[in-house]
C-alpha cells in the first residue's frame, strides 16, 4: 500500500493525494514559477507523458495541450451525433439549443 506523509493513501483525502502527485508549477529557466505542463496534461485527461514526454520546448507543450480537445468531451459529442444520426434518440434528451418548448 502506498504511503503519503506516514499515512496510507486510502486515509488521505483525495485532494491532498492529487496535490502531492501533481505540482501545479515548476521552476522556469530564470527561476520564476510557471505552470507545469504535467498539470495541463492531467487536466486534459491525457495519460501521463502523452505530451510531456515529447522532445518539445516548454511553450510548444502548452500550445499542443491548449489547442487539443479533451478526449472525454470529444467522445460525448461523437456519441450524441451518432445517436441523432441513427434516429435512436430525440434531441429533447440532450437539451439541445432551440428545443426550449419540448
Amino acid at each position: 500500500m502506498a504511503r503519503l506523509g506516514g499515512h496510507s493513501t486510502t486515509s488521505v483525502p483525495r485532494r491532498i493525494r492529487i496535490q502531492a502527485a501533481l505540482r501545479p508549477t515548476e521552476q522556469g529557466t530564470r527561476g520564476q514559477a510557471r505552470l507545469s505542463p504535467l498539470l495541463s496534461e492531467w487536466l486534459m485527461g491525457l495519460p501521463k507523458g502523452f505530451v510531456t514526454d515529447l522532445d518539445l520546448p516548454y511553450s510548444a507543450k502548452h500550445r499542443v495541450l491548449g489547442n487539443g480537445v479533451v478526449p472525454q468531451q470529444a467522445t460525448a459529442v461523437l456519441r450524441l451525433l451518432v445517436d441523432i444520426a441513427v434516429g435512436g434518440v430525440t434531441d429533447s434528451v440532450y437539451d439541445l439549443p432551440g428545443n426550449e418548448n419540448a
